[in-house]
């Protein structure tokens, strides 16, 4: 969807949401790793959300 549209703000909320709630899931599971790496995708598509950045600072 990205390489379609790359300048559509809903897509990028969108998908930058779905690796966000990725990560809120790992981090549940105790795999802060892979956490942080969803959390550093999420800010990669979308670096306009700071609980992004709060919560990859938390892991």
């Amino acid at each position: 969807a990205l390489e379609i549209a790359p300048q559509n703000d809903d897509i990028r909320l969108r998908i930058s949401d779905v690796f966000f709630t990725n990560a809120e899931q790992h981090y549940k599971e105790k795999r802060y790793q892979e956490s942080s790496k969803q959390l550093t995708k999420a800010i990669d598509v979308n670096p306009s959300i700071a609980k992004y950045y709060v919560s990859r600072s938390r892991v």
